[in-house]
């Protein structure tokens, strides 16, 4: 059984990934790549965090982010980013995949996945051993490493 317990390194800098529902091309549309950018600000607006890195696919995005000192919620902002962007994508006429009658009955939508990965700087990672040159370097250097 996988280890699914959240990295807690109060004050880290940790790289996520997080994906859409199915996979859904979601920001490969110029109106969704907006709204995520304005959530994101608005986010970090009121839960304080730097993003030194994001990387935005059509179907999923890669985020470096370091939080305040002592903090560790990560989780939390994740959840008010997910939930703000769906709530405002469906408003303006986007539209969610379906889901399973039990999703539904959590109040769950189409957009996004459920959970998202996250890892911590602590130690090597496959980052720092399988890529070099100047920007696998920069990368590293903004997590401390």
């Amino acid at each position: 059984m996988p280890d699914s317990r959240r990295a807690d390194v109060p004050g880290g800098t940790f790289f996520f990934t997080v994906v859409t529902h199915r996979r859904r091309r979601l920001f490969a549309e110029a109106d969704n790549r907006t709204l995520l950018g304005q959530v994101l600000r608005e986010c970090q607006d009121a839960w304080p965090f730097e993003i030194h890195a994001i990387v935005l696919l059509p179907d999923h995005l890669h985020a470096i982010w370091s939080l305040p000192p002592g903090d560790t919620n990560y989780s939390a902002r994740w959840s008010v980013i997910k939930k703000t962007f769906t709530i405002r994508s469906l408003e303006a006429g986007g539209r969610d995949l379906s889901v399973s009658p039990g999703k539904q009955r959590e109040g769950r939508k189409g957009i996004w996945q459920r959970r998202f990965r996250e890892h911590s700087k602590r130690r090597p990672t496959i980052l720092e051993r399988r890529t070099g040159g100047p920007a696998a370097e920069a990368a590293l250097a903004l997590c401390g490493t």
